[in-house]
């Protein structure tokens, strides 16, 4: 079998895609697999996985001349690659990489929802509302042509069955996964950390508070900063650090001059995309995501800092916080709520017994349910791409 592999860019395919390309390229029926980016920004990383890509035509945003753009490209691609299915992961693959596989006449077609990003934006105006309702029926076209579709929140299910989006029949569900080995407690030894934290300037007694996001409001970057002022005030020596990168052309971006502010205060830092949060896990004695935005189920920014052992805090927020166990793993506070956040933060990092045992059931939470090498292989065999 001849498959093509889509994703929207390397560092999406390196971050999160690795054990599905291992896995099918492992598969003695798998005669040919190319993997497809729309930005290879990841390119130095993949090169040394040996993973090769092409890359094809992506604006990440909403655009319906760009959008018809990289469906006739990707029709192109496929056509001269001649494969026999498809498997597209995240929304825009998922959504023109099948409608070019179904008029490039591949025979199985196949796409992986991780989260549902712009059919559920916070926003509430006209703009955002013709998006939604726009993104809405090109995923039930998209769901009408696929064989299968994958998804890792139950949540999502729920909606496309409730909006007649998809056949039930067509569902594969799982949970979200990562590489538990390579997220691991003892990925750095405690020179690396505290030489780290040297780095950043950190006093290596301080606590340290750590929050993977993107820079829209929906992630919940304001009460992460309003928590770091209120506790501030109380307790000096703990930090904050914001890795956010900016979200320009996001209908829910947070303004520069806003993201810029953040470094004005002498608690909290902003960084934007950084290349290696394991690193900032190892250093941080709890990790955060105060999040309101529609989460894929179980939020990486979640799950990797609890398979290497640390304490998390999350909101009720249907889409995530089934990834945390309230009051064994970490809490779960109310959204927009950035007192309940600070009060869980001093709540953690008061009481030492507390964290280390939330840090423990986190590590056996993440290895017993997420780990990559059985869910990653138990989904392509459900969808039928490997046997």
């Amino acid at each position: 079998m001849r498959v093509a592999f889509v994703a929207p860019d390397g560092v999406s395919t390196y971050l999160f895609c690795q054990e599905i390309i291992n896995t099918i390229q492992k598969n003695s029926l798998i005669t040919k697999l190319d993997v497809y980016v729309g930005d290879n920004d990841a390119k130095v990383e993949l090169d040394r996985l040996n993973i090769k890509v092409k890359v094809f035509y992506m604006y990440r945003f909403f655009n319906p001349i760009l959008d018809l753009i990289t469906i006739i490209h990707l029709i192109k691609l496929f056509k001269f690659g001649g494969y026999d299915a498809v498997l597209c992961f995240t929304t825009k693959p998922n959504i023109y990489g099948v409608i070019a596989a179904k008029i490039a006449g591949i025979e199985k077609i196949y796409f992986h929802v991780v989260g549902l990003g712009m059919v559920n934006l916070e926003n509430t105006g006209i703009k955002a509302k013709l998006i939604k309702f726009t993104l809405k029926n090109l995923y039930k076209f998209s769901s009408s042509v696929a064989d299968k579709v994958w998804f890792t929140n139950k949540n999502n299910v729920t909606e496309f069955l409730n909006d007649e989006l998809i056949a039930s029949n067509k569902v594969v569900l799982t949970k979200n996964y990562l590489d538990t080995d390579y997220y691991h407690p003892k990925a750095y030894s405690s020179e690396e950390i505290i030489d780290f934290k040297e780095k950043l300037n950190i006093n290596k007694d301080s606590k340290v508070v750590v929050m993977v996001a993107r820079m829209i409001w929906s992630k919940g970057v304001r009460e992460f900063v309003d928590a770091a002022d209120d506790i501030y005030k109380k307790n000096k020596d703990i930090q904050f650090i914001l890795i956010a990168p900016l979200q320009t052309g996001s209908l829910d971006a947070i303004p520069v001059d806003y993201a810029n502010s953040i470094n004005d205060r002498k608690n909290i830092r902003w960084l934007e995309f950084q290349d290696n949060v394991r690193l900032f896990y190892a250093l941080s004695d709890i990790s955060v995501l105060p999040t309101y935005y529609q989460e894929g189920g179980y939020p990486r920014a979640l799950l990797e800092p609890m398979s290497m052992g640390k304490p998390v805090i999350t909101t009720d927020n249907i889409n995530c916080k089934g990834a945390v166990d309230h009051e064994e793993s970490g809490l779960i506070i109310p959204q927009e709520n950035s007192k309940a956040l600070s009060d869980a933060i001093c709540q953690i990092l008061s009481n030492d017994e507390l964290m280390a045992k939330y840090g423990k059931n986190s590590r056996l939470k993440a290895v017993n349910e997420f780990n990559e090498k059985i869910v990653v292989k138990e989904a392509l065999e459900s969808l039928g791409l490997i046997y």
